[in-house]
């Protein structure tokens, strides 16, 4: 089994952020089924299982499955996917450091089966690469929605010119 994983802190409450990944969780899912996490049965994860039988990118008829193995709010979402004889389980963690900063970790673990695992270690290296950018871009995002629209940094749509430019105008 292969796993890439990458933590990012981001300077916002937990709440914030699990509701956040929390959506993000259902958008990276099947289209077939949502899950709302907040009316989810800590007891029983099984029950949301869904099975479809195609797979759009390939575009014929693959078994595909997904499953919820663990969830708890505002500590984690672990669910895993199965498509074909490729399994990979997905795991979202955050804890919080203090009250307004929260460690988020990612990571996920592929299993690969057949002529597939010669691809297990590229597979890996590339993942590592999208997870490190997907959560430097989730804190930039968060981190930017917490400032009050009258105090967010607004960028200069002003002509610059260069001092060549001001003395071939007369501007100098």
């Amino acid at each position: 089994m292969s796993t890439s994983s990458a933590s990012i802190i981001i300077h916002r409450p937990v709440e914030e952020i699990f509701s956040f990944i929390s959506d993000y969780h259902n958008d990276w899912k099947w289209r077939s089924r949502r899950i709302d996490f907040q009316k989810l049965n800590d007891t029983d994860p099984a029950e949301f299982m869904v099975t479809q039988k195609y797979f759009p990118l390939l575009n014929h008829k693959i078994h595909s499955s997904y499953q919820l193995i663990d969830y708890s709010k505002n500590e984690h979402i672990i669910s895993q996917i199965q498509v074909g004889k490729i399994q990979v389980i997905d795991k979202r963690q955050v804890r919080s450091l203090e009250t307004h900063l929260t460690c988020f970790e990612y990571s996920l673990d592929i299993k690969l089966s057949g002529i597939l695992k010669i691809f297990g270690q590229l597979l890996t290296h590339r993942l590592y690469y999208h997870l490190n950018q997907d959560l430097q871009w989730l804190k930039e995002m968060l981190e930017k929605l917490a400032i009050p629209y009258s105090q967010r940094e607004l960028p200069d749509l002003r002509p610059t010119f260069t001092t060549e430019s001001t003395r071939l105008l007369g501007l100098t």
